[in-house]
């Protein structure tokens, strides 16, 4: 049923099993001959976890052979009647070889039984509601299982909680391979940079921001192998959207994030890329 519901470029799909999904396609930069997809895949049946968890993977995950999936549980602002008015969201990344099984993962979390330093958080307005000091925490790196029943343990608890998928296939053109992804992953497992939800003060220097290694950064590294984006610091979905545009053709994908929703919920940061930057002085 996925395979052939899965050509129409852009289709809404109606609750099938235990979950919905609303599909867009749109073109590829650099390469013509293959499409990228975004997913929105939303819980129907709060009752069947356990079996939606299998479902996605073998409808939505197995039929995209040789791809590169970015998942995103989108970042939420609550109203003010909640002591801190933030759901950070997530965002993990994989690859599938050519079976369809995934083959390498990344996805950092923090391990909270493990703090090891408080730091001073930067001065972003959109974190007022947030205390002003916050721990560090030692990595916590799930797999695709983990983060898959994360979401479906949250959309069970909180309506409209949707999952997003964006993929794309692992072509040369677009500067992605199996042996680049995987140097990349195997290379932040090794480093073991402590998890910070936000970029922070540097504690003798208070005009130098450390940035934050977190679920954003992470995908960005895997995927490219260096921090080209100040992604760090963004919403969750934003930080997918800036990745995806990078590999993606810049019209039908606006069209397609917009289509989705994928885009809902932003809120941009009051620092600019200059705060970021060091202070040399003479």
């Amino acid at each position: 049923m996925y395979r052939l519901l899965s050509k129409n470029p852009g289709i809404q799909i109606p609750s099938f099993r235990n979950y919905s999904v609303s599909l867009k396609e749109f073109s590829l930069a650099n390469l013509s001959a293959h499409k990228g997809k975004i997913l929105r895949v939303s819980l129907a049946d709060k009752n069947q976890v356990q079996s939606c968890y299998e479902d996605i993977y073998q409808e939505i995950i197995l039929p995209h052979k040789n791809s590169l999936f970015i998942g995103t549980i989108p970042t939420v602002r609550y109203s003010k009647d909640y002591l801190q008015t933030i759901y950070p969201g997530h965002n993990f990344s994989f690859i599938t070889d050519n079976m369809g099984k995934v083959s390498a993962s990344v996805s950092k979390r923090p391990d909270t039984n493990k703090p090891i330093a408080v730091q001073k958080r930067i001065n972003d307005k959109r974190l007022e509601s947030f205390p002003a000091v916050f721990n560090l925490y030692e990595p916590h790196y799930t797999s695709l299982p983990e983060d898959l029943k994360k979401w479906l343990e949250r959309a069970k608890l909180v309506s409209g909680c949707c999952l997003f998928f964006q993929i794309f296939p692992l072509a040369p053109e677009l500067g992605l391979s199996p042996h680049k992804y995987k140097a990349n992953v195997n290379g932040l497992l090794q480093d073991k940079i402590p998890y910070s939800l936000f970029s922070w003060i540097h504690p003798t220097d208070a005009e130098r921001i450390i940035r934050a290694s977190n679920c954003n950064s992470a995908i960005q590294k895997a995927i490219f192998g260096e921090d080209i984006h100040e992604v760090q610091d963004m919403f969750c979905q934003e930080a997918a959207m800036t990745i995806g545009r990078e590999l993606a053709k810049s019209a039908e994908y606006e069209k397609a994030v917009e289509f989705l929703q994928l885009n809902q919920g932003i809120e941009k940061s009051s620092l600019t890329s200059e705060n970021y930057l060091p202070i040399f002085t003479a």
